[in-house]
């Protein structure tokens, strides 16, 4: 009985009031003022186009997206695992630099300063 006073109930009164392709429509959601005279948002969007967010009171907002947003889905998708590719090769990097330093500040490895036309040399 909770799922249907939590979920369903809701579904069955939208499609009772405004019919199955209204109420499958997701709607737009407006910034309200607050007391304080700000604007904010009212509810958490299910999705956002540009500027504009929307909520899905009848269909999951995962269909929506998978029928049209598929291609942005898809976009973000790969945006993220390049980032990750990125940051892993940041920390491989700012491990490598670490372990450089390590060296020279223990005196491991010696940077022999240059005398005019001599290439830079290390020493172990």
């Amino acid at each position: 009985m909770d799922y249907w006073a939590e979920t369903r109930q809701d579904d069955c009164y939208l499609i009772a009031d405004a019919g199955w392709k209204t109420g499958a429509l997701p709607r737009e959601i407006r910034q309200v003022k607050n007391k304080e005279g700000k604007l904010v948002w009212p509810e958490k969007e299910d999705f956002k186009k540009g500027k504009r967010r929307f909520k899905s009171d009848l269909v999951p907002a995962d269909l929506l997206i998978a029928r049209y947003f598929a291609a942005e889905r898809d976009a973000i998708a790969a945006c993220e695992a390049e980032l990750g590719a990125v940051e892993q090769r940041r920390e491989k990097t700012r491990a490598l630099k670490q372990a450089m330093m390590q060296e020279l500040l223990t005196g491991r490895t010696r940077l022999v300063s240059p005398v005019a036309g001599t290439k830079t040399e290390v020493q172990r």
